[in-house]
């Protein structure tokens, strides 16, 4: 059985990681906007959250057609098919 904890625990290390990765990118995004860093800063701070709520509605709409577990299924088929393209960028 699971507890209330360890799910309150698991969800903050969930949104603390993709905070995280969204950090890193931003900091990326303003280090090659010499010109204007506040506009390339909102730009992707918009295009960020634009994102998520859609890709949040795109899950739930394909989650109501075919299930839960078939859309967890095509969520990890998605992750596994780009890996080959992962490994494919160029290393520096």
């Amino acid at each position: 059985m699971v507890s209330e904890s360890t799910l309150k625990t698991d969800k903050t290390t969930r949104v603390n990681d993709q905070d995280f990765q969204t950090g890193k990118i931003l900091a990326l995004v303003q280090e090659n906007a010499r010109q204007s860093p506040a506009a390339a800063n909102g730009l992707f701070m918009m295009i960020s959250f634009m994102s998520r709520s859609a890709v949040v509605v795109v899950v739930g709409f394909i989650a109501d057609r075919i299930g839960l577990n078939a859309t967890y299924l095509i969520s990890a088929a998605m992750g596994l098919v780009g890996i080959p393209f992962v490994l494919m960028l160029p290393k520096k």
